[in-house]
């Protein structure tokens, strides 16, 4: 039962690391006072832990290079901004929405639910997320009047598309293809 509990609800250890911790102690315990066969049992089971941990968000944030910040942060606009920074930005938010999300939110749509905040409340501020972030896409196109300044900020948005699909996040591409490709932004 721990063998599966391990492997396949990994999640419950990386959002719970004292369970984690009280876990490994027991199978050190079990790996060096029970017979060979139980303890190698306990021995593979640690073995698999060691395997499988999973990188937390430190990691990820500690292997980015510095941030690429504009001369006037302040009053910086999104033309101030590399493409590369803005792409990473995002990532880095999108990252911590998504490394909260725990597998048993996709059952059965949970998210679709009547119980859905209770169900999926990760999976919400997702969608939450990526509704905000094409909106704000749109608007900020929308809202350009200048027909070759707007034609600008498109080309900065496909700029960014393809700095986040190097990065590999592809729901920030999708993101920024709804949102050009929202009704109000297209028929410009």
């Amino acid at each position: 039962i721990v063998k599966i509990w391990v492997t396949r609800y990994w999640t419950d250890f990386s959002s719970h690391p004292e369970v984690m911790a009280i876990t490994q102690t027991f199978l050190h315990e079990i790996a060096t006072t029970t017979d060979e066969s139980t303890s190698k049992v306990a021995r593979g089971i640690l073995l698999s832990i060691e395997k499988n941990k999973y990188p937390s968000t430190e990691v990820v944030t500690q292997s980015l290079k510095p941030c690429i910040l504009p001369p006037d942060p302040v009053n910086a606009n999104i033309m101030d901004v590399q493409a590369e920074e803005i792409a990473r930005q995002i990532t880095l938010k999108e990252w911590d929405v998504w490394g909260d999300i725990k597998p048993w939110e996709f059952l059965n749509e949970a998210w679709t639910k009547p119980d859905k905040e209770e169900r999926a409340p990760n999976v919400l501020k997702m969608i939450r997320n990526s509704k905000y972030f094409t909106n704000w896409v749109t608007t900020t196109v929308v809202t350009t009047s200048n027909l070759l300044a707007r034609a600008v900020l498109i080309r900065k948005f496909l700029h960014i598309a393809d700095e986040l699909l190097k990065m590999g996040n592809f729901n920030g591409v999708f993101e920024i293809w709804s949102g050009l490709s929202a009704q109000a932004a297209y028929r410009l």
